[in-house]
C-alpha cells in the first residue's frame, strides 16, 4: 500500500473564476501536511466563442496533461466528470497513476440501454479506481446495478467552494421585504412548468433563471409576477438567488442528483430551500428540519410550503440554522479527507 504522505496527488479542474491562488489555499491547508497536492485548471483560457465547444477543448486539453505527466504522480483526482469519461475511453493506463473520478452521472436505474451517458458509466467503472459520487442514494444505486464494481463506488458531501457575494446578502438582509419572493433556477433536470403553476395568478414574486433556449409548455400561465432571464453570468446568478426569500429548486426526476451546487450555495447563506424529493436533495435535506422536501410535479404542495415558510416565522428560522449545521459539513477539506480514505482502499 502507498503511504499517503507518500502520495503526489493531481487535481484536476475547470474552474474558470477561480484563481490559483485560491486552489492552492484550498490544497495546502494545515490538516493535509504531509501530502504533496498539485493542480491543473483546465479552464484557463477562452479558445472559441461557443460555451460548449469551448468546454470540450478545455477537457481535451485536461486529458492530454494527464496523459503526458501520468509518471509524475501516485494519483490523479478528476473533478470535472466529464475529463474523466473522455480520459476512460483511451487504454488504461498501468497500475500508476490511479484515477478517481467524482461524478454525478445519472443513475443507472433510469438511464435507457444503449444510452451515451450508460456507455461512459461502463467505460469509467472498468477503468478508473474509484467514482465518487456527491449522493449516497445514487452510489448505491450504481452498486446495486453493478455490483462487481461496488468496491470502486464511493459517496461524500458536496464541498462548497464559492465565495460569498457580500453586496447581494446586504441587498437581501436590508430590503423591506413585504411579499417573500421566489428565485428557480438552474440547468440540469429543472421543472420550471411546475414552480410557474404553482405561483401563477398569484402576487407573489418570482424569478426564473434558465438556458437560453429553455421552452415553458404553458407559457400563458406566466403571469405579471414572474420574471424569466436567461443566460445570466455566475455573478447574476448568485446574486439574485441570494436577493430572494426562498429558493425552489423544482425537478423532473427522482434519480436525479442535480441542483446540488445551488441548494448548498443557498442552505450556507440561510436562504430557506423548497426542493424536489430526489437522491441528490435527501443526502443533504431532511424534510422540516433543514429545508422542506416536495413530491415530483405537484404545484399545491410547493405553493403549501411557500405559505409555511411565510405564516410560521420560527418554523423558517428553525430550518435556516439547522441548514447551516449541514453546510459546515461541506467543506473541501472534509472532500479531501475523504479522497485519502479511497487513496488508501484502492491502492
Amino acid at each position: 500500500m502507498i503511504k499517503t504522505k507518500d502520495n503526489k496527488n493531481l487535481l484536476v479542474v475547470d474552474w474558470k473564476m477561480t484563481s490559483p491562488e485560491d486552489i492552492e489555499s484550498l490544497l495546502n491547508n494545515e490538516i493535509h501536511t504531509g501530502q504533496k497536492w498539485f493542480y491543473f485548471n483546465c479552464q484557463k483560457k477562452t479558445y472559441v466563442k461557443n460555451g460548449t465547444i469551448n468546454r470540450y477543448i478545455c477537457y481535451c486539453i485536461a486529458v492530454l496533461y494527464i496523459v503526458r505527466n501520468k509518471k509524475k504522480y501516485n494519483n490523479i483526482i478528476i473533478w470535472q466528470q466529464m475529463i474523466g469519461f473522455i480520459l476512460c475511453l483511451l487504454p488504461k493506463f498501468s497500475t500508476k497513476p490511479k484515477i478517481i473520478i467524482t461524478t454525478l452521472l445519472y443513475s443507472p436505474s433510469r438511464v435507457k440501454e444503449g444510452s451515451i451517458r450508460l456507455f461512459f458509466l461502463k467505460k469509467a467503472l472498468k477503468k478508473a479506481d474509484a467514482l465518487l459520487f456527491f449522493s449516497k442514494d445514487m452510489a448505491n444505486d450504481v452498486k446495486n446495478y453493478y455490483p462487481s464494481f461496488a468496491s470502486k463506488i464511493f459517496s461524500t458531501y458536496l464541498p462548497i467552494t464559492n465565495n460569498i457575494n457580500k453586496r447581494a446578502i446586504i441587498i437581501n438582509k436590508e430590503s423591506n421585504i413585504k411579499i417573500f419572493s421566489v428565485f428557480s433556477g438552474g440547468l440540469s433536470d429543472r421543472d420550471f412548468d411546475v414552480v410557474i403553476k404553482a405561483f401563477t395568478g398569484t402576487q407573489i414574486p418570482v424569478t426564473i433563471v434558465c438556458p437560453t433556449l429553455q421552452t415553458f409548455k404553458n407559457a400563458s400561465l406566466l403571469t405579471d409576477n414572474f420574471t424569466i432571464k436567461r443566460n445570466v453570468s455566475e455573478i447574476e446568478y448568485h446574486e439574485l438567488a441570494l436577493s430572494a426569500s426562498f429558493v425552489i429548486i423544482a425537478l423532473k426526476y427522482e434519480h436525479s442528483a442535480c441542483g446540488q451546487l445551488l441548494f448548498t450555495f443557498c442552505m450556507k447563506n440561510g436562504i430557506p430551500i423548497i426542493a424536489s424529493s430526489c437522491y441528490g436533495t435527501r443526502d443533504y435535506i431532511v424534510n422540516n428540519d433543514n429545508g422542506i422536501l416536495v413530491p415530483i410535479n405537484d404545484d399545491k404542495a410547493i405553493l403549501n410550503a411557500y405559505n409555511k415558510l411565510v405564516d410560521d416565522e420560527e418554523y423558517r428560522e428553525g430550518l435556516i440554522a439547522r441548514s447551516k449545521i449541514v453546510s459546515s459539513k461541506m467543506t473541501f477539506d472534509n472532500y479531501l479527507a475523504k479522497i485519502d480514505l479511497i487513496i488508501e482502499e484502492i491502492n
